[in-house]
């Protein structure tokens, strides 16, 4: 029995070393993503990516419908 239990501790320990031989060493799998600037829709004002917005001279929009639309006017 006390060798089926040394036999358990000597197989958890070799697990143990080789799953931290495939680790970085400062802990991350993989660098962080940079961020990226949000900005509005000139329309209806939802907020995404730059990199995934439409612009049209100074003004972003979300979709070609709402850049076609134009700014929308200022509510009172």
């Amino acid at each position: 029995m006390s060798k089926l239990f040394l036999f358990a501790v000597l197989a958890f320990c070799a697990y143990l070393f080789f799953r931290s031989l495939g680790r970085p060493k400062n802990g991350s799998t993989r660098p962080p993503r940079p961020a990226e600037e949000m900005v509005a829709c000139a329309q209806c004002g939802v907020n995404l990516p730059a990199g995934e917005s439409l612009r049209s001279g100074e003004h972003s929009y979300c979709c070609e419908e709402h850049r076609v639309l134009g700014p929308s006017k200022p509510r009172h």
